[in-house]
């Protein structure tokens, strides 16, 4: 909505306008490898008792024979949507303008308003097409949820601290009703499963009976 307002009122930031809208999808994605803890949340988690944490989880993940099978359908899933949607969606911001304003025209609006029309059914079509093509690639290839796996994790008395993506994932406790928890100790791993992301965040360990019985503990001894 503000990209829109910025781009119909005053059309000669056009360019900074363009910056703050990659600049958006940047953080959008940024903010979906946080786990929603508060700035306040995080510090009481990193500064709470540590209870148990693993590193290096690479030889246990090798020797989960399944992992290579689900990891090719979910890279399946998810690298041709990553790989597109991007230009895509540089490339609709330039097409779409044009299309719609005569569209608009036809409406009677015009001026200020009727740019800002056009604008807003530009990044809605951008998102609904962007949020398509990865629907139809998560359906195709059976995916319900993404995987997030840990480098490394750390157990704390207030929370969970996960390493995998470009900053750690602090998620506080008491977790959340959207959270639930489960043990795979064939496969040797601790799974939090959160619905409303459709979201696994995978802890591989040497010890999952542990950490699960430490995570249900106290991450769902208020929430249960």
């Amino acid at each position: 909505m503000f990209v829109a307002f910025i781009l119909a009122y005053y059309p000669s930031l056009y360019l900074p306008a363009l910056i703050a809208f990659i600049v958006i999808m940047g953080l959008v994605a940024y903010r979906g490898q946080s786990g929603g803890a508060s700035r306040r949340e995080v510090e009481e988690v990193l500064s709470s008792r540590l209870l148990y944490s693993e590193g290096q989880l690479e030889k246990i993940m090798a020797e989960d024979e399944k992992l290579v099978e689900e990891y090719s359908r979910l890279m399946k899933a998810t690298t041709l949507p990553l790989l597109v949607t991007f230009p895509l969606a540089i490339g609709l911001f330039f097409i779409l303008p044009g299309a719609y304003s005569k569209l608009v025209e036809g409406l009677g609006l015009s001026g200020p308003l009727g740019r800002m029309i056009d604008w807003l059914l530009v990044f809605e079509t951008i998102s609904a097409v962007t949020f398509g093509l990865r629907a139809a690639m998560t359906r195709k290839h059976r995916i319900t949820h993404m995987l997030m796996i840990a480098r490394e994790f750390e157990v704390r008395e207030k929370g969970l601290v996960v390493h995998a993506g470009l900053r750690p994932m602090v998620i506080p406790f008491p977790l959340s009703r959207d959270y639930r928890v489960e043990v795979d100790e064939d496969r040797r791993f601790v799974e939090l499963v959160e619905d409303k992301r459709k979201l696994r965040i995978r802890l591989y360990t040497s010890r999952p009976r542990r950490v699960y019985e430490l995570i249900r503990r106290l991450g769902l001894s208020k929430t249960s």
